[in-house]
Order: C-alpha cells, then sequence, then structure tokens
C-alpha cells in the first residue's frame, strides 16, 4: 500500500478506525497504515490520539514507541484543575488494555478525576477500575486514587440499580469486571462479593454459551479465590467446586502456548513431569499454571506428585500432608500480557501469586522477556536454576 505515504496522520487513523469497525482487517495495509503513523503524528489531538491507541489495542499491535508517542499526545489533555472526562476515561482505558504502566501519568489522570466524583459517569469509573487492575495500579499514600475507589464503592448499591441503564446483554460482564477489579485491588467488601457468588449471579454466567465467557468464568474463580484465601473478613457463600462440573472443566481454559510449553520443557530439568511435576494443572481458582511440584528445602529433589500434589484433587478432604522439610512450589509463565510494557507484573499476575502463596506455595515466576532474550537452551535453564534457588532459599 504504497499510496499510505501519501495519507496525513488523522486520515491514517480515520482509515484504520473504520478497518477495525468494519471487522476487516488486511494486515499488510493496517501495518502500512501503522508504520506511517510511528513516523509521523503531526497534527493529531488528543481524541485522534485516543481513537489510533483504540485501533492499536484492537488489533493487538505492540509497538512501544508509537503507543508512547499518542499517550503523550493524549496526556496533554489531562489537567489536574480542569478535568477534560471523555479523553481522561478513554486515556485510562487504552492504558490498562495496552499494559501501559505510567505511574506519574497515572497520579495525574486520578488527580484530575478525583476533582469533581459526583460529575463523573459510571463508564469512567469502570475504566479506571479495570485499568488500575490490569495494570497493577495501588499506591498506598494516593488519596485520589483511594477516593476515587471508595466512591465508586459506595454507589455500587446493587446489581439491577447500577446496571439498569446498561445494555441487557452487557450488565452481567460490567458488574462482574467492577467486582473483580475492586477485589483484585482489595477495595472489594461483603455485600460486593455476595452479589457474584450467589447462586443466581453465577447461573447467570454458567448458563451463556458464547466463547466471550470463558474470561467471565475466569473472573468468577478468582473472586472466589480471593474471597476463600486473601479475604480474611468474608463469611458469605462460595462456589462449590465439586458440584460445578463446568467450572472445573480445565478445557475453558487455554491450551498450552509456545512459551508455556518453553517453560516446561526448562522446569523438567528440577522436577520432571510425569511422577516429579503435574504439568498446566488447573488451579480451580480461575487459572492454570506451568507446573506444580513438592521440592526437599534443602537437598531441591522433588517428591512424588502423585502423592502430594493438591492441584485437580476433588477435596481438601483428600491431600496427603506434606512432610516439613518440603515445600510446595508453583511454576507460572509470565507471557506478554501479564508484565506491564515496562517489566513489572501486572495484576493478574500478582492477583495468581498472592493466591498461590496463600495456599502454600512457593512460586517460580519466568518472565517470557527474559527468556526470549537468552538464545541458547543452556542459557535459559541456567537462567531458571538461579530463580528457582532464590525461590526456594
Amino acid at each position: 500500500m504504497n499510496e499510505a505515504q501519501d495519507y496525513c496522520p488523522v486520515d491514517n487513523v480515520r482509515i484504520l478506525e473504520a478497518y477495525v469497525e468494519a471487522g476487516h482487517r488486511p494486515m499488510h495495509i493496517l501495518k502500512t497504515l501503522l508504520f506511517r503513523l510511528k513516523r509521523n503524528t503531526d497534527g493529531l489531538d488528543s481524541t485522534q490520539a485516543c481513537d489510533a491507541l483504540f485501533v492499536i489495542s484492537s488489533l493487538s499491535f505492540t509497538d512501544k514507541i508509537l503507543i508512547q508517542k499518542l499517550v503523550d499526545i493524549a496526556a496533554n489533555d489531562v489537567d489536574e484543575q480542569v478535568c477534560n472526562e471523555l479523553v481522561t476515561g478513554r486515556l485510562v482505558s487504552h492504558m490498562g488494555r495496552l499494559r501501559h504502566f505510567d505511574e506519574r501519568l497515572l497520579e495525574k489522570i486520578s488527580n484530575a478525576l478525583a476533582q469533581d466524583l459526583e460529575s463523573l459517569v459510571f463508564k469512567t469509573f469502570h475504566s479506571y477500575a479495570v485499568s488500575s487492575a490490569y495494570l497493577n495500579y495501588n499506591p498506598i499514600d494516593s488519596k485520589s486514587h483511594t477516593n476515587i475507589l471508595n466512591f465508586l464503592v459506595s454507589k455500587l448499591t446493587s446489581y439491577e440499580e447500577v446496571t439498569e441503564k446498561i445494555v441487557e446483554e452487557r450488565r452481567v460482564g460490567v458488574w462482574l469486571d467492577i467486582v473483580w477489579s475492586l477485589s483484585l485491588l482489595g477495595f472489594s467488601n461483603q455485600n460486593l462479593l455476595e452479589s457474584v457468588l450467589n447462586e443466581d449471579f453465577i447461573d447467570k454466567i454458567i448458563n451463556k454459551s458464547d466463547c466471550k465467557n470463558v474470561g467471565q468464568i475466569r473472573k468468577l474463580l478468582n473472586i472466589n479465590a480471593i474471597a476463600q484465601f486473601i479475604d480474611k473478613e468474608y463469611k458469605g457463600p462460595t462456589i462449590d467446586m465439586a458440584g460445578s462440573p463446568l467450572l472445573c472443566d480445565n478445557n475453558m481454559f487455554s491450551k498450552k502456548d509456545s512459551f508455556t510449553s518453553v517453560c516446561i520443557d526448562i522446569f523438567s530439568r528440577f522436577a520432571s513431569p510425569p511422577n516429579h511435576a503435574k504439568v498446566y494443572p488447573d488451579t480451580g481458582m480461575g487459572f492454570c499454571i506451568g507446573a506444580e511440584a513438592v521440592i526437599h528445602k534443602k537437598s531441591l529433589q522433588p517428591m512424588d506428585i502423585k502423592r502430594y500434589g493438591i492441584f485437580g484433587v476433588p477435596t481438601q478432604e483428600n491431600y496427603t500432608s506434606l512432610p516439613d522439610d518440603f515445600e510446595r512450589l508453583a511454576m507460572v509463565p509470565a507471557g506478554y500480557l501479564d508484565c506491564n510494557h515496562n517489566g513489572s507484573f501486572g495484576g493478574i499476575l500478582d492477583l495468581k501469586i498472592r493466591l498461590l502463596k496463600s495456599r502454600g506455595f512457593k512460586v517460580l515466576v519466568i518472565p517470557r522477556v527474559e527468556i526470549l532474550a537468552l538464545p541458547f537452551k543452556t542459557d535459559k535453564v541456567k537462567h531458571v536454576a538461579k530463580i528457582f534457588k532464590k525461590v526456594m532459599s
């Protein structure tokens, strides 16, 4: 598409947006347009920059330089004194989807939104909470961040009242997103947890037949695990996994990707399946891990996983107690979306680690960026061996 060089940046964005909205995605044309946009963003205003960020996130495009350019343009309209809610809300939403963590900008956005909480629309609160969860943005010393989320919690009176103005087919997903985000960030309460862990709400999710429901089931199980293993004050209902066979179906989760397979192959040097490692087990908490093992604290030798493993065991009563000189170990591959663009752990990965630790596991995280940067398999194994020894020390 040589004529793309003749389009101005504004036209490039309009064409890209039209392709995405039409569901027509000729990748060679889209890549050419994005390449031209990367070279020249002159003339774009904050709204057009947000439009471009929407296109990039929709296409799962990962060019950090272009993303940063567009974020910088949109950030020009984030005013801590006079809030432009439309731009600010869209910007924080795209930052979350693209895992673009910029603490200074997030603080600026928080300060802008916190100026007049009563005037903000629900969509802005939704975008802010979900993006904060994805990015693992939860500064304990930010009054603006805390005020925004506490204000949101105070407005979540009931599922029916909050979602009545939302299109019916989106109500369950929007409410679940909010409760999941607040739970991950530590702002949920008894009423919010109960609002999704009751039979009626669970049935609304389980009875859906579309493929998009997999993500909702994962979030529901995340919330259930938070209620069971992290929130010590919660006294309400939780999901009976033994009585919910659909939720226990490992096939609902994505199969091993190539990076997970690489991690499992490396991990087999320390605990080989099937006798000493359970590969890609479903934790029952809304995610699978690369492998589960039981390791001797001093010798670092593995034990019989079939005897001592807990994932995939129907009930806690069937667990075999672990000898004092052994540790449970979970190997967790950290893929592209598990980490933010700056290398920090995203909210979902951080939640996995916290949940696993709450179950008594040491957690061995293998970051994708670190492994793929090493050219030879021996180097990859040595690198993971260092992490393994550090985790077990």
